[in-house]
């Protein structure tokens, strides 16, 4: 089996419930997605910009153990990143970040089969010139790539430098994951519909919009279907679009073709298995991502069944 490289940052989130540090856990965006694809037992690698000090020491472990190989150029950070995140009584989380990050341009190995990144490495600099190196190189040698922005507006700048950065990635990307906010704050003019338009006419093959409670729309250049959330009693919301992502790959990976030619049947089974990966990370605290053989109970046990088909989309 061919090795997924995640490209991206690493950090702790420092979680605070009613103004008060609750815990302190290894987390950020793709390195999560990377800790989902090890958990769902796909072979990947993670390049990413941390210290090898305690807080270092600590990602390296939490994700090593779910079977996720740090590439040895992620320990060049003069201190590992934290991440304060503020739970809100309705568990969404809001974050500030303590960061830098300047990933170099590797070489991708003959064993890199799928080269995902985003996140807040896809725009700060320097290296987020280095992800859109590798992203090119990638796209260039038949490999694929798939982006997740996950936008955070606060380290962002403006958004039309935003914009820009996100479309030249989303160029080189066969796949592409927003979410309603996501595309609210890249698009500001447009219908959730017509970003999901735009993004095929930038190239990509199958884009996906999650809607929260909502669930998600997957879009591929054949069909288009809605998969609906899967009631769950909400602990918090950290991780659950990094779960939905790391799904999201498994899926496509399981397929083994092009993901833009992906009939409604095959879709409406990604989105099903996406939903019910993301729902039990909600019902957990922190980014706690299943494992294949939690999905597999979640799934034998849910009443809802993704049924494929044109769904009204705005």
């Amino acid at each position: 089996m061919s090795r997924t490289l995640v490209i991206g940052e690493s950090l702790i989130d420092r979680v605070r419930r009613s103004g008060h540090v609750s815990v302190e856990t290894p987390g950020g965006g793709p390195a999560n997605v990377a800790l989902g694809l090890g958990r769902l037992g796909m072979p990947v690698e993670l390049l990413t910009w941390i210290a090898a000090d305690e807080n270092g020491r600590r990602i390296r472990a939490h994700l090593e153990e779910s079977g996720v190989r740090i590439h040895p150029a992620s320990f060049a950070a003069p201190a590992t990143p934290i991440a304060d995140a503020s739970i809100g009584v309705d568990g969404h989380a809001d974050y500030h970040f303590e960061l830098g990050w300047a990933i170099p341009a590797i070489p991708l190995g003959d064993d890199v089969g799928l080269v995902h990144g985003g996140s807040i490495g896809a725009f700060m600099e320097p290296g987020a010139s280095s992800l859109i190196e590798i992203a090119a190189a990638a796209k260039a040698g038949g490999r694929m790539f798939t982006l997740d922005p996950n936008v955070r507006p606060e380290m962002m700048g403006r958004q039309v430098d935003g914009l820009e950065r996100f479309e030249r990635l989303a160029s080189l990307a066969r796949v592409v994951k927003l979410s309603d906010q996501d595309a609210k704050w890249l698009y500001p003019g447009l219908r959730l519909s017509e970003v999901t338009e735009h993004l095929h006419a930038l190239g990509v093959g199958l884009a996906v919009m999650t809607l929260g409670a909502h669930g998600s729309v997957l879009s591929s250049e054949t069909g288009t279907v809605r998969s609906p959330a899967v009631p769950t009693v909400v602990v918090d919301t950290v991780g659950a679009g990094d779960t939905y992502m790391a799904a999201l790959i498994s899926g496509i990976a399981g397929y083994r073709g092009d993901p833009g030619l992906l009939e409604e049947k095959r879709l409406a089974a990604i989105g099903a298995f996406c939903s019910e990966a993301a729902a039990i990370t909600v019902g957990r605290s922190g980014a706690d991502l299943p494992r294949m053989v939690d999905i597999h109970a979640a799934v034998e046990s849910s009443p809802l069944k993704a049924a494929p088909g044109h769904v009204p989309f705005h």
